[in-house]
């Protein structure tokens, strides 16, 4: 699958609880999709899936694909799942309905931007609330969701009640059985441990061309249980967190046309597009994908503004520039 949450996550959480050893294999994701489409597609009809797709498990003979077929599988082999009609019942019922907000969230979510803005206010105010009553009813004061017994549904209930805490917590707070079930199940020992580990995937939840939930977060750990923020903090959190991230996508924003690419991606690209882009904002230049960047950029000919963490390294980098005999305009942000 890729390095981010979506649908490989409750997965990864069931083989984690159960103390299975797996290899988590990360296809490469950009904004454009070719470095996976190269990749996937290589491999994609190699690998004895019958129904090729991520993502995908392999356990000795068994090659499966659709997440929810590799959860059930998981359950049935290592006993989480129903034992009794009325278990079965509530279990197949419960998997299906979370498959749909799953399912549902996913067509509003990429409807969460600027122009679209009020359908996320929306969804805040009125789905997400009926959705939550339903789930809040349904639980009751069971432990879980079949029961009193952990089943693999429990790994889908969890991930999907943590997509809407990320989305507003606020909302989610005022059902308390929900909040006593996430904790519940972050304070299983096998969860309580992988979720501090380097392991732990905690974002993005999405791939690049969501509208929320996509950016990945460098230099502050997104801190997705946030139980002991209130209300104006997490706001205030996910504001800073926000601003980083976009800083990170500006880093690769060519200011000629305003062209989004991968920083990994972008010299290549423009070996083939040089008579459009004549100016490009590098920020994080004095890093080792910035610096490259910077330096295959000014190489080509394309008048490069580089923001760097020290002046130092920022002279180094047009110094090595000014050997070859290349120009470049230098702006500082520290």
């Amino acid at each position: 699958y890729f390095k981010l949450r979506g649908l490989a996550q409750p997965i990864r959480l069931l083989l984690k609880y159960t103390g299975t050893p797996f290899t988590d294999k990360y296809y490469d994701v950009d904004s454009d999709l070719i470095s996976f489409r190269d990749e996937w597609y290589t491999e994609k009809f190699t690998l004895g899936l019958d129904f090729p797709n991520v993502p995908y498990y392999i356990d000795a003979n068994v090659k499966l694909t659709q997440s929810i077929a590799i959860l059930r599988y998981l359950g049935r082999k290592h006993g989480l799942v129903a034992r009794d009609e009325t278990g079965l019942v509530r279990q197949d019922l419960s998997e299906q309905q979370l498959v749909d907000y799953r399912s549902e969230f996913v067509e509003i979510r990429d409807k969460f931007n600027d122009i679209e803005e009020s359908t996320k206010d929306k969804f805040i105010t009125e789905t997400l609330p009926h959705w939550l009553d339903q789930l809040s009813k349904f639980l009751g004061s069971h432990q879980w969701f079949v029961g009193q017994t952990l089943t693999y549904v429990d790994f889908l209930g969890y991930e999907t009640l943590d997509r809407f805490r990320l989305l507003s917590a606020e909302t989610l707070k005022k059902y308390h059985n929900l909040v006593q079930y996430l904790d519940r199940f972050e304070n299983l020992p096998q969860i309580k441990a992988y979720m501090k580990s380097n392991e732990f995937i905690s974002w993005p939840l999405f791939g690049p061309h969501a509208h929320w939930g996509k950016f990945i977060l460098k230099g502050i750990e997104w801190q997705h249980r946030y139980k002991d923020l209130d209300v104006e903090s997490h706001t205030a959190y996910r504001a800073l967190n926000n601003m980083v991230a976009l800083l990170i996508q500006f880093r690769s924003v060519c200011l000629s046309d305003f062209r989004w690419y991968s920083p990994n991606r972008f010299a290549d690209k423009l070996r083939h597009k040089r008579s459009d882009v004549s100016v490009a904002v590098i920020t994080g230049a004095d890093d080792d994908v910035g610096k490259e960047t910077a330096i295959s950029l000014a190489k080509l000919g394309v008048k490069v503004i580089m923001g760097v963490n020290s002046v130092e390294e920022g002279h180094k980098i047009i110094d090595e520039l000014k050997t070859e005999d290349q120009e470049m305009v230098f702006d500082v942000t520290l």
